[in-house]
């Protein structure tokens, strides 16, 4: 996750896909649902949603980090299974 901290502006829900199969790989995780694990988390912030990464998902010790931010969109808008990948 060394480029983290990347804001993407033009990210339409629908249309676009966040494909984040290389990076969750690269961490171990072999699951089937990233985000239901915590894995994969979408969190509101002022402006859009954060895209955070929780290496150990939501019951282990290691704390979720940004990985980008999508601009103008809201956690409620995203469908992982439709743009998330």
């Amino acid at each position: 996750m060394r480029d983290a901290g990347d804001t993407v502006t033009d990210f339409v829900p629908g249309l676009d896909r966040l494909d984040l199969a290389a990076l969750l790989v690269s961490i171990g995780y072999s699951g089937g649902n990233a985000v239901a694990e915590g894995v994969v988390r979408l969190v509101d912030t002022a402006g859009g949603v954060s895209v955070q990464i929780d290496a150990d998902g939501a019951t282990g010790p290691c704390l979720p980090r940004a990985l980008v931010r999508l601009q103008g969109v809201s956690a409620a808008q995203i469908v992982a299974a439709r743009d998330l990948g």
